[in-house]
């Protein structure tokens, strides 16, 4: 192997042997991230040579892709919303569905309310990406995010200073299921873990052994922190304020049921991800 194409055909052909999904498109990025390139550049620098040094440092990317190492985890970083988060081993990568919960999020919040100071609830905030995203969207707002893990905060807080919104958001260190909060919010957006423990085997390696599992798993029927959310939402949401929460395959109706007997909400909406599955619900709060 001596240039461009012919070491992005071998790790191609590495990848496709790991079982890795879309083996050239992860080849072509890992080697755009060595040589901090943007991935079009390996596509038209095919006959470029690759220094002794650069050789083996993509064989070791490519080797921690073959391991099912996350390309985010590798690479560090993932985008979401259009914006570029850190990402590490401690925090949930950012999945596009979860675009779609800020959209349903937006949409719920009036132009008057933007333009005010809105206060805005992030459970469960991983990278952070949720709140900074909302932070950017809504200038004036003011938001608190919690987590469990002290280790995804310090991620959160490291992101919330990368898009200079450090002033706008107070991370946290919380549980959803006992959680209190002094001033009720105007929004409360939850992405949190919805995966049945015995579906955990059956998972992507990248999720199973990589991800933290905290982030994840959310007991035998994979509703346990949703049900906490319903639950203490009304606590935490003001008269007129709305809840936003992801959910988990075949859950959208279970939560709407559970969030329309609280008596608290006006009617809640259900919408679609990209697959057709419900995977967001939304209510405001009476």
């Amino acid at each position: 192997m001596t240039n461009v194409k012919q070491h992005i055909d071998w790790a191609t052909t590495e990848l496709i042997a790991a079982g890795v999904p879309n083996p050239r498109v992860d080849a072509e990025w890992l080697l755009a991230h060595l040589l901090g390139k943007r991935r079009d550049h390996v596509w038209t620098n095919g006959a470029k040579a690759l220094t002794d040094a650069e050789r083996v440092a993509y064989e070791q990317l490519v080797a921690r892709r073959v391991r099912r190492e996350p390309l985010q985890y590798i690479m560090g970083s993932q985008e979401f919303y259009g914006r570029s988060f850190r990402v590490t081993p401690a925090v949930l990568i950012p999945r596009p569905e979860t675009e779609l919960l800020i959209d349903a999020a937006l949409r719920c919040i009036p132009q008057a309310l933007r333009e005010g100071e809105p206060r805005f609830l992030d459970i469960g905030t991983g990278s952070g990406c949720m709140a900074i995203t909302l932070a950017l969207e809504c200038p004036t707002a003011q938001i608190v995010a919690i987590d469990i893990s002290t280790a995804a905060l310090e991620v959160a807080r490291d992101n919330a200073a990368r898009h200079d919104v450090a002033d706008q958001i107070t991370f946290r260190h919380a549980d959803c299921r006992d959680f209190r909060i002094d001033t009720p919010c105007d929004l409360v957006i939850a992405n949190p873990p919805y995966c049945p423990v015995d579906q955990w085997a059956a998972l992507q390696p990248e999720v199973r052994d990589h991800e933290p599992a905290e982030a994840v798993l959310a007991g035998v029927d994979g509703l346990d922190f949703l049900r906490a959310i319903v639950k203490n939402a009304p606590a935490w949401i003001a008269p007129g304020g709305w809840l936003c929460v992801e959910v988990g395959d075949a859950h959208g109706e279970f939560v709407w049921q559970c969030i329309d007997a609280t008596g608290a909400y006006n009617a809640p909406a259900l919408s679609k991800d990209y697959n057709g599955i419900e995977r967001v619900v939304c209510a405001r709060r009476q």
